[in-house]
């Protein structure tokens, strides 16, 4: 048992460096990312192979709300026959917050939410260096 323990705690500990390490590294490409384009545009290409792997340019159209008017794009979405498109949704992360506030402050209000939300409890065994 106290081997599974600190087993459990080395790989918590690997697991928070790790990430660390991941956002460091996500951080150097994002900057590497610009040094690139500017390569691409100064040398006028749109792929280059080196070691093995072939860096090339991709580009990806976005669309948004239309300048930030969202109820205005829905309409207009509608409108265009884009309706299956149009979600309406809610955050799972905002509802629960609520919703752990109503178990400690309003047991009433908490009940009725049970009508309208699966509510689960999750426990989970977590690591804090001391």
């Amino acid at each position: 048992m106290t081997e599974n323990l600190k087993k459990f705690v080395e790989l918590n500990r690997k697991k928070k460096e790790l990430k660390k390490q991941l956002k460091q590294l996500e951080d150097e490409l994002k900057q590497l990312q610009e040094d690139v384009m500017e390569v691409f545009e100064e040398e006028g290409i749109d792929k280059i192979s080196l070691d093995g792997y072939t860096i090339f340019l991709k580009r990806t159209l976005w669309a948004k709300a239309k300048n930030g008017d969202y109820v205005y794009t829905v309409t207009k979405m509608k409108e265009y026959g884009l309706g299956d498109y149009v979600q309406e949704k809610f955050s799972t992360q905002a509802v629960s917050a609520y919703v752990r506030e109503m178990e400690q402050e309003d047991p009433e209000e908490f009940e009725k939410l049970k009508e309208i939300f699966d509510i689960s409890e999750v426990i989970q065994p977590q690591v804090k260096k001391l």
